[in-house]
């Protein structure tokens, strides 16, 4: 049985690099690849380029990474280094999960010394625990 696995990066480049080799293993076993990434990763400019320059150059690269797994990639709108958890985004990626039936997921450690990563941790387990309550009814909030 094939599954959908979704990895989750606080930044594009978080989760592709981290777990590209085991996501790319898992594509060609058969399995569906999604990657979400929460931000852009754009402060992470490098020099001679604005953060409103280098998003759209990010959110391409994580596309062609998703398309070289036959996979789907998701870039939320959330500015780099501005990213905290809260119900509404918990929400939010519970329901594409939901959406995508996905079975497993890849996450940061809660642990990391990078802010954005300890948040996106947060942002990930309380969207799993969303998303895995059958009778949690997401569309009525």
């Amino acid at each position: 049985m094939a599954n959908t696995i979704m990895a989750i990066g606080a930044h594009t480049g978080d989760a592709q690099l981290t777990c590209g080799m085991l996501l790319a293993k898992h594509a060609m076993a058969g399995d569906k690849i999604i990657t979400v990434d929460l931000t852009a990763g754009e402060r992470g400019t490098p020099m001679g380029m604005t953060p409103e320059e280098f998003r759209p150059q990010n959110v391409a690269a994580a596309g062609e990474f998703a398309k070289m797994l036959g996979g789907e990639s998701i870039v939320f709108d959330i500015p780099d280094g501005e990213l905290y958890a809260s119900k509404e985004l918990e929400l939010k990626l519970a329901r594409i999960m939901r959406e995508k039936q996905v079975t497993k997921v890849l996450y940061h450690w809660k642990n990391s010394m990078h802010k954005d990563h300890m948040q996106a941790s947060i942002i990930s387990d309380h969207a799993c625990f969303f998303a895995s309550l059958p009778t949690f009814d997401m569309d009525g909030l």
